[in-house]
């Protein structure tokens, strides 16, 4: 019987809620005309979910404007986010989908499915506007869009399609679109909108909110995307990624998604390409002698001992204890080094989580063959 205290509008949001948790997701109270959990009802956002239809009655009675949103978190469903024709093409690449459980979006749909825990962890920008959403929210019908319109279903008590195997496997086993070559820096009409995606979900799995994330988007609009997307279309990318929980976006994967490779040596069988290398001993006993003639020999494409063959390669060298000029290049120059291939940090150089990331980019992307350092004991403890 229809609770006559509630009006008609939060009635159709009570029965979509009641299917949302029949089929076993949780319900998340979210500010009127928002993406953002409403603090009052839902603290803790998608950690707040209740499956208890009660407590959301209780909700709309207090408020009946809220926006209401289903969480797929710690469930055996998934939701395809598609945004406009370009989602929609992207859509058919999984292959052939059965009807299921949908709900009409400003710009789309949602597309419901049961996945088992075969796909770990949300994909933002799986596609040119398609994404997965494994471990966040999605607003449910009833709900008022931020940028105006309302979601709709016509029926959404409609079963749960299970996702295809096909459709799990090309998920799964999908690699990085190749990307065609551009200026350095410049991200070019066409790309803007999953880079500034694929920056903001490395944002939000390190745990920032979605003031920092803006900043830091607003910055790379202004400073690299040609031309720069707009204001609002930034904030646009920046709600949609904070709708899901930092700590379960893709932190995990199995063992059955991992594709096997040799390991690349730099130097057999002591130094490996593209990973970080320990070189341990007690003071004094030469280590930094030895990787200045490491990064000598590397620059200067002399063989190693036991290689056959090695082309010159670029070197990055950091060190907080020895000083460039009057220790490091004299020693270099000493050991027949390529001093144009070989890049430091000027002093004073301070191990930080920014220069962590610099050095293994480095590295992981092949400019720098080894990343020679002599920091992490100085300054890392």
């Amino acid at each position: 019987m229809a609770d006559p205290r509630l009006t008609s509008k939060a009635r159709r949001k009570l029965d979509v809620a009641r299917a949302a948790i029949k089929a076993g997701m949780g319900v998340v109270a979210i500010e009127p005309t928002s993406k953002a959990p409403d603090t009052r009802f839902s603290p803790h956002g998608s950690k707040s979910a209740t499956d208890d239809v009660a407590k959301v009655r209780s909700w709309l009675l207090d408020d009946p404007k809220i926006n209401l949103a289903a969480t797929v978190r710690e469930t055996p469903f998934l939701v395809v986010d598609i945004d406009g024709p370009e989602g929609e093409a992207a859509l058919e690449r999984l292959g052939p989908l059965p009807p299921t459980r949908e709900t009409e979006t400003r710009d789309g749909r949602h597309l419901f499915f049961r996945h088992d825990g075969k796909v770990k962890g949300s994909r933002i920008g799986f596609s040119p506007k398609l994404d997965l959403i494994v471990s966040g929210y999605v607003l449910l019908p009833e709900s008022l869009h931020p940028e105006g319109g309302r979601y709709k279903s016509d029926a959404f008590d409609a079963p749960i399609a299970d996702l295809p195997r096909a459709a799990i496997k090309a998920i799964n086993a999908r690699k990085k679109e190749e990307r065609a070559p551009q200026q350095k820096g410049v991200i070019r009409a066409g790309n803007r909108d999953n880079r500034l995606t694929s920056l903001a979900g490395a944002f939000r799995r390190q745990g920032f909110e979605a003031d920092v994330i803006d900043t830091a988007l607003q910055a790379v609009n202004d400073g690299h995307c040609r031309p720069p997307l707009s204001v609002s279309q930034v904030g646009k990318i920046v709600r949609s990624v904070t709708r899901y929980d930092p700590e379960d976006d893709g932190l995990f994967e199995t063992m059955s998604n991992v594709t096997p490779r040799e390991v690349d040596f730099l130097w057999e069988p002591y130094f490996v390409r593209g990973a970080v290398n320990l070189l341990e001993g007690d003071p004094n006993v030469g280590k930094t002698y030895l990787l200045c003639e490491i990064a000598a020999a590397v620059s200067a494409g002399r063989d190693l001992p036991g290689q056959a063959e090695a082309p010159p390669r670029n070197v990055l060298f950091m060190s907080a204890e020895d000083d460039p000029e009057t220790t490091l290049v004299r020693r270099l120059m000493r050991m027949g080094a390529d001093l144009s291939r070989i890049t430091f940090d000027p002093p004073p150089v301070w191990w930080t989580p920014m220069l962590a990331f610099r050095s293994w980019r480095g590295v992981s992307d092949e400019r720098y063959a080894p990343c020679v350092s002599g920091v992490v004991q100085a300054r890392g403890g």
